[in-house]
């Protein structure tokens, strides 16, 4: 594994890619520590290839090796994909042309663990470095960031902070699957459900307060003024006490809201991770506050 690591951090390919080419090659009796596996990532790296092409060319490799011959399948597809010029360089280190190499091919006699050898050779003459050339790019950087991470992850001290992370992850997902969530979010929900029926039952109230105020504006004559006074101030007495009845309304729910909230913080106390519980509040809160703000910005307007 320590070799493993050190690979990865010289390559501009993942630690899970690079460790998966080394079983493979490794199952095909090829020995990835002698070089193999440093030839064929060079040889990707030259032509800027990703964890995917990595991964095609070694599925054509172990392919390869598994026949027991070269076919033209593995060459021009899994192989070609990833470095377009593999016959050229295989065709070169064998001391043919890439037609003789062809027909070589197509009559089924050329082993391909001793034509694989010579590739993995030309690979490193001709492009021996190139991956750690990659490993100073961007690219390359982003990569070893990753594989360094997982390295810490994996150190005896790394390994105590990310087993301490994932313990507090499985308390918050216990938490979130649990029937204490659930009731909290039904309660916060019904409760923000209710401010907003109770600041819509009093914007309206006094909305229709206003118009009917503002409907009687214009002084009839005297009689007629006299004869409607009283139910003039019938009328103004009843939508009074309904806009009041409808501030009630509003100030239980909001109550209910914050009862609600406050059993939610109570529950959150018995969590190991405190910052789930917090944002949980701070969420109804918000929630709660929006609706106060857009009660009075109708107000207003």
């Amino acid at each position: 594994m320590k070799y493993l690591r050190e690979q990865a951090t010289q390559m501009p390919f993942s630690l899970r890619t690079i460790t998966s080419g080394f079983v493979k090659l490794k199952a095909t009796g090829t020995d990835p520590m002698n070089g193999s596996l440093k030839a064929i990532a060079d040889g990707i790296a030259s032509f800027g290839g990703s964890d995917e092409a990595f991964n095609r060319t070694i599925l054509g490799i172990t392919q390869a090796a598994g026949k027991g011959v070269l076919q033209m399948e593995e060459l021009r597809q899994q192989i070609g994909e990833s470095m377009p010029n593999a016959m050229q360089l295989l065709a070169r280190s064998m001391g043919l042309t890439v037609g003789q190499l062809a027909k070589e091919i197509s009559t089924g006699t050329v082993a391909s663990r001793p034509a694989l050898a010579k590739l993995y050779d030309e690979l490193n003459r001709v492009y021996g470095g190139t991956s750690q050339r990659m490993m100073r790019t961007f690219s390359g950087q982003i990569t070893q960031l990753h594989t360094n991470l997982q390295n810490l992850a994996t150190n005896e001290g790394g390994s105590g902070f990310f087993d301490q992370v994932k313990g507090q992850l499985q308390d918050i997902n216990r938490f979130l699957a649990s029937d204490m969530a659930n009731q909290f979010a039904t309660r916060l929900g019904n409760a923000l459900s209710s401010v907003v029926q109770g600041l819509r039952t009093a914007i309206t109230t006094i909305w229709e307060f206003v118009t009917s105020s503002s409907a009687s504006a214009p002084l009839p004559p005297v009689a007629s003024a006299c004869s409607h006074l009283p139910r003039g101030i019938q009328s103004t007495t009843a939508a009074i006490t309904a806009a009041g009845f409808a501030w009630q309304i509003f100030r239980t729910n909001m109550a209910e809201a914050v009862s609600n909230i406050t059993l939610g913080v109570t529950g959150f106390r018995n969590m190991t991770t405190a910052t789930t519980g917090l944002s949980f509040v701070l969420m109804g809160m918000r929630g709660a506050f929006g609706a106060i703000l857009t009660g009075f910005t109708a107000l207003r307007r």
